[in-house]
């Protein structure tokens, strides 16, 4: 496939998240949450993402709250993800993703944003948490992907190794 091809599969498999996203927080009622994995480069399907996110969807059925699924897990061109909403409490549900995100070194490729009624995201900052650090050093993940900090192949190198425990789940 081209690289035109998957940009342009990218930008519509994000649009068209978007479009899924405010649907669910449309017609859920409680807190809502779009659970994906971030893993960087083109790439989105590495050997073990499959089983890391069968490892996080196990997790999130552990917790103490009866889940609506709005979109069971699908793929797109970026990657597995699925959206479902609860009655818990915005922070409560931050809190049990955040322990989730926080649980294993590769549930840093996990990515579980939390949305209100309003459609308004209810991150980190909300709980007064810091930001995510990046896959490589202890800056912000935010400012090492702005600034393209890192090469593609140093970012995938320690991604394969994160997912390596999970490359026969």
């Amino acid at each position: 496939m081209s690289y035109a091809r998957l940009q342009t599969e990218i930008l519509e498999a994000r649009d068209a998240r978007e479009s899924t996203l405010h649907s669910a927080v449309d017609t859920a009622q409680g807190s809502v949450v779009f659970a994906s994995l971030s893993i960087p480069g083109e790439d989105k399907t590495l050997a073990g993402v499959a089983g890391l996110f069968a490892w996080m969807l196990s997790r999130i059925e552990k917790m103490p709250w009866k889940v609506h699924w709005h979109v069971p897990v699908t793929c797109d061109a970026l990657g597995p993800y699925c959206i479902f909403s609860t009655m818990m409490s915005l922070e409560t549900v931050k809190s049990a993703c955040v322990e989730i995100e926080e649980s294993a070194p590769a549930a840093r490729l996990i990515d579980l944003d939390v949305y209100g009624p309003d459609a308004c995201h209810f991150g980190r900052a909300e709980m007064g948490l810091p930001s995510r650090r990046c896959l490589l050093c202890n800056d912000s993940a935010t400012n090492c992907i702005r600034l393209h900090r890192h090469d593609q192949e140093s970012l995938k190198r320690h991604v394969s190794l994160l997912l390596e425990d999970f490359t026969n789940s």
